[in-house]
């Protein structure tokens, strides 16, 4: 099975001051995300912005429940800064070094201990690049129901000294297969008038191979694929190829468009 890549709404900028390959920064490295739970009925989200950095309230800024039983209200986010955004186009809302978004529980079921969430967010790279909508995930744990605290404070009948229950630590063999858009992740990201940055993550005990790769470019008629750089791999003896070369960890393959000429 080839990994086809599918390139859709580049937004590509050509700026003067040129940035190199190896200067593109992780999305999340940028606008580092983390969540707390004050209470049963809410979630704060939190962004550590990096400097030269801005994160967009535009409609990718969207929250998802994964947790069943958790039904997600309106989140409030606050004022942010509002200006004319020469790489869109438009006027847009902005937040530069942090924003914090405090997220409602409408409704969270009896039991429920943690709060599995989904934040997609876009944010750019002052007068440089902008990102693709990106998804970042949390594991927010909550606080505990008072009836279950209670309960958990008195000692059980008959039980055992020195016994805890826990969830088990699988070895890595023993784990369950991660979905390929877990194990793999990738984003491109608009980097000049003529090449994208597409940067793929493998998550450890993964690896992706270098001849299963297909880049196709669709979504603008004015744009073809010229060529495509792909990085040196490892050898390694696969159980199913035999010697190959593949791709640990996370890899950055330019990839470089002829733009045609308006009819």
């Amino acid at each position: 099975t080839h990994w086809i890549i599918t390139i859709l709404g580049l937004l590509l900028v050509q700026s003067a001051s040129a940035i190199e390959f190896d200067e593109v920064r992780n999305f999340e490295d940028v606008f580092v995300i983390s969540g707390d739970a004050p209470d049963r009925k809410r979630l704060e989200i939190r962004w550590e912005i990096a400097d030269n950095y801005y994160l967009y309230n535009n409609k990718f800024l969207r929250f998802t429940s994964a947790t069943d039983g958790v039904v997600l209200g309106e989140p409030e986010i606050p004022r942010g800064e509002i200006k004319f955004d020469d790489l869109l186009g438009e006027e847009v809302e902005k937040y530069h070094n942090e924003l914090i978004v405090t997220l409602p529980l409408d409704s969270v079921a009896a039991g429920v201990e943690a709060v599995q969430l989904k934040v997609r967010s876009q944010g750019c790279l002052e007068n440089e690049l902008c990102y693709p909508p990106t998804d970042q995930l949390l594991i927010i744990s909550l606080p505990r129901e008072s009836a279950l605290a209670d309960s958990l404070a008195q000692p059980a009948e008959n039980s055992l000294p020195g016994l805890s229950l826990s969830d088990p630590i699988l070895a890595p063999d023993e784990r369950p297969a991660l979905q390929p858009e877990e194990a793999f992740v990738y984003e491109s990201i608009g980097f000049s008038a003529d090449t994208a940055l597409v940067r793929f993550t493998a998550q450890p005990g993964y690896y992706l191979y270098a001849d299963k790769f297909e880049f196709r470019l669709t979504g603008d008629d004015g744009f073809v694929i010229r060529d495509v750089e792909l990085p040196d791999g490892v050898i390694k003896d696969d159980p199913e190829f035999g010697p190959v070369e593949v791709y640990y960890g996370q890899v950055e393959v330019p990839v470089h468009f002829i733009v045609l000429p308006a009819l």
